[in-house]
């Protein structure tokens, strides 16, 4: 398998939360004469026929426009974010930018779909992605319904999942694999000062979330992976699972199960708040349309296997209708990996990791999480 790597991460102090890149747009700013009527064509094209495009079909999303600033110096680290983890990228190459193409290359090397391609009539196209698809339009008089519409077009078939490898890279290497796709857009990072020896920074969480997001991510778009509820184990496994649906699986209800690990009787989730929880679950799933439903069961680690022995047999018990798969973030070891073997969501056949591959997806050195948890690792 042929893999390269790339692993971002980015530090904004003004940051909330994890940032998810959506919709980038890329074309020329108009300042080289590759449209006719300069930066105003440009902005015209942009606001009066790309964004209404992309908001007729995918809503109330973040788009970014990135334009040929005719600045001297490198494509900046945000922008290669931009270009590597937004789900849709729409390039216009008419007036053929030098930028516009490199940073469509950037593209193709690093994601395998969805780059829409854009071009006006006069441009001619180059012979290296002369077999690939165009939205061709014309900005004037009914062109610009027309590009509306055909721009619309090619969103849906890659929102309903009908858009296969649009990458010459992918093409010639289709088993090209890009490990820890990810990036982190929060606080700044912790004073190393300030850490107890052995645990991890809020950095080092974030990666692995959004890490694990990028293997989710595709199989969720194409609808081969998509879990009707997300169910988190307290503590940790709570703050997961909302994460999860912050960042990802924004329309998937999420919940958590108490684990009561006081509980004198040993059992962790037979309490008055769960019974609660399962009657909200059951009148929830009474209202799919599926006999069975999917439920991802979160963690924020594998360590004796105790918790997620525990809450998987209690929803077998009161919800028989459910499949539940496991997912967690971390692990010191991979002996502990045996307990989830059978409800491991890297073996669901979304993904059908290999061991290897599903054992280093969690793999850290850390033996603490950022809030205190110990990791256990014998």
């Amino acid at each position: 398998m042929n893999v390269a790597t790339f692993e971002a991460s980015h530090v904004a102090s003004q940051s909330t939360g994890p940032r998810v890149p959506a919709c980038f747009v890329i074309m020329p700013a108009g300042n080289h004469e590759e449209y006719s009527h300069g930066p105003r064509e440009s902005d015209f094209i942009y606001e009066a026929i790309i964004v209404p495009a992309i908001r007729n079909v995918l809503g109330d999303i973040r788009i970014v426009r990135e334009q040929d600033k005719s600045l001297s110096g490198r494509i900046d680290a945000d922008i290669i974010r931009e270009v590597a983890l937004s789900d849709y990228v729409l390039v216009d190459i008419t007036g053929q930018n030098p930028n516009v193409f490199f940073e469509l290359g950037i593209r193709y090397a690093l994601r395998a779909k969805v780059t829409i391609l854009l071009k006006q009539e006069k441009t001619v196209i180059p012979f290296d992605i002369q077999g690939f698809r165009y939205v061709t339009y014309d900005p004037l008089f009914e062109g610009r319904d027309l590009a509306i519409k055909d721009i619309q077009d090619a969103l849906h078939a890659a929102k309903e999942g009908h858009f296969r490898v649009d990458s010459p890279v992918y093409e010639v290497f289709p088993d090209l694999e890009i490990r820890n796709l990810a990036h982190h857009d929060y606080a700044a990072p912790t004073d190393p000062q300030t850490i107890p020896a052995g645990s991890m920074e809020w950095s080092v969480y974030w990666r692995q979330l959004m890490a694990i997001v990028t293997r989710l991510h595709d199989s969720y778009r194409e609808g081969r992976y998509k879990p009707a509820l997300l169910i988190g184990i307290s503590n940790g496994g709570m703050m997961f699972a909302d994460l999860l649906g912050r960042v990802l699986y924004d329309d998937i209800p999420r919940v958590s199960l108490y684990a009561d690990r006081r509980a004198r009787t040993g059992h962790y989730f037979e309490n008055d708040l769960n019974e609660g929880l399962i009657a909200g679950i059951k009148k929830f799933q009474s209202k799919q349309s599926a006999s069975t439903f999917d439920a991802l069961l979160c963690d924020d680690i594998i360590a004796s296997g105790n918790s997620f022995t525990q809450a998987r047999d209690y929803l077998a018990k009161k919800l028989p209708a459910a499949k539940v798969s496991f997912l967690p973030l971390f692990s010191r070891n991979d002996k502990y990996l045996e307990v989830i073997r059978p409800n491991f969501v890297w073996f669901h056949e979304a993904f059908k990791l290999s061991e290897a591959d599903a054992q280093s997806v969690h793999a850290t050195v850390h033996g603490r999480l950022p809030y205190g948890k110990d990791i256990r690792s014998a």
